[in-house]
């Protein structure tokens, strides 16, 4: 696996990426690995350094949050660039918005 060119998936409840995620990951000819639990992304992320992680959820998703919030405090995560996709599709930061941006 090519992990400057992979996106880590994780959208809990939810059944595949949103289309403006797979726009974004096609757009920039990344891989895309979905990951079902917040342990798989801690574990992969402490391992690899993908070239973007993205979180979709919805406004209330709580696992979401705290999964940030853990990964923001750790030494190895913690100083990576944070975007995110809101609840309906909608980007949440406007440097997500072209490949490699920033999501890196």
């Amino acid at each position: 696996m090519d992990y400057d060119k992979t996106v880590l998936y994780f959208g809990p409840g939810r059944t595949d990426p949103s289309p403006l995620v797979s726009q974004f990951v096609r757009d920039g000819g990344f891989d895309l690995v979905c990951v079902d639990a917040t342990a798989e992304v801690r574990a992969l992320l402490n391992r690899t350094m993908p070239a973007c992680l993205i979180l979709e959820a919805a406004a209330d998703d709580l696992e979401v949050v705290e999964l940030v919030r853990v990964l923001k405090d750790d030494s190895f995560t913690g100083d990576r660039t944070a975007c995110g996709i809101g609840d309906g599709g909608r980007l949440a930061s406007p440097k997500c918005g072209s490949p490699r941006g920033g999501c890196r």
